[in-house]
């Protein structure tokens, strides 16, 4: 016989899973479809946009059938901002013209199974996205530096595992790359412009993050370096949160982050916290304006243009 608690256990498993169902097929598609139909707007504003050629279908075409890579990443606390963003995408997948079909990688970073079969249940009934092309894999911590491990810290994994997962999927999809957190909303125009856009700024577009290098980055990334931080004070910082990358013309950049987050002295030098340093961020940041893009301030200049546009939504 089954016992009570092991009956009522189950019913508290498939009520939760017929919850998220309900959840992610009928509330969140009619709330986003909505939402998303007065946010894809053009600005009618003169624009980098007004300079660029129509999209052309060529610029999309791959050997596999995949225009570009979007991937993220979450754990269970990230949970109701992961399924906004695979509705908000599937929504805007319908907006999209036919030749523009990217592909979706999630990593799991930590979630529930009963989460996970979720989402598994919905890719194998094929009504996460029209195409089917959302792909779930785990993150394997085991073959990185343990203090990537945000399982076992609080330090958040010192935003190394973010770096790890960009290089892997460099690697084995070279191309037209985006990073995307899943509380950032992406837009229309993002894709739709995404291979001129990238031409336009050397393969690597970021906004602009909240504060300075001077505010964000600690003296030690500076004395890893072998640097004078004082030419930096004024440099904004990338954001993170939204990274798009023509892997073709900046895997160099890719690796050299990759390289300095496997590292903690230089992604997290001794006495840095998420009160002075940004990790991840930090390190990108300073790589980019190493790069000597354009100027000095990259992604302040990027910043005026991009956000304008909504290409970040």
């Amino acid at each position: 016989m089954i016992s009570t608690t092991t009956r009522s256990t189950k019913q508290k498993f498939l009520l939760c899973i017929v919850v998220g169902l309900v959840f992610l097929f009928i509330l969140l598609p009619k709330y986003w479809q909505q939402s998303e139909l007065k946010g894809l707007e053009f600005n009618q504003n003169r624009s980098i946009f007004e300079v660029l050629p129509p999209p052309n279908p060529k610029d999309f075409s791959s050997s596999d059938g995949y225009s570009f890579t979007i991937v993220t990443a979450a754990s269970s606390n990230h949970w109701c901002q992961l399924t906004h963003w695979i509705n908000h995408l599937n929504s805007l997948k319908l907006f999209l013209p036919n030749y523009i079909n990217p592909r979706i990688i999630i990593y799991d970073l930590g979630l529930t199974e009963q989460r996970k079969i979720i989402l598994n249940e919905l890719k194998s009934n094929n009504k996460l996205t029209n195409h089917n092309f959302i792909e779930l894999r785990n993150f394997n911590f085991s073959k990185y530096p343990k203090f990537w491990d945000l399982r076992k810290n609080d330090k958040r994994g010192e935003y190394g595992w973010k770096v790890g997962i960009i290089k892997e999927i460099s690697i084995e999809f070279p191309g037209f790359l985006i990073w995307s957190d899943t509380g950032t909303i992406l837009s229309q125009k993002t894709f739709e412009n995404l291979p001129e856009i990238l031409k336009l700024y050397n393969g690597f577009i970021s906004a602009e993050s909240q504060g300075t290098m001077d505010k964000w980055t600690h003296p030690g990334v500076y004395e890893y370096f072998n640097d004078d931080g004082s030419k930096y004070i004024n440099v904004s910082s990338c954001n993170a949160a939204a990274l798009f990358f023509d892997t073709k013309t900046t895997q160099y950049l890719i690796d050299a982050w990759y390289e300095c987050a496997l590292k903690k002295e230089c992604i997290a030098p001794l006495g840095s916290s998420r009160k002075n340093h940004r990790q991840d961020q930090a390190i990108l940041t300073y790589l980019i304006t190493n790069d000597y893009r354009d100027s000095y301030n990259v992604c302040g200049k990027l910043q005026m243009n991009l956000r304008r546009e909504k290409i970040l939504g």
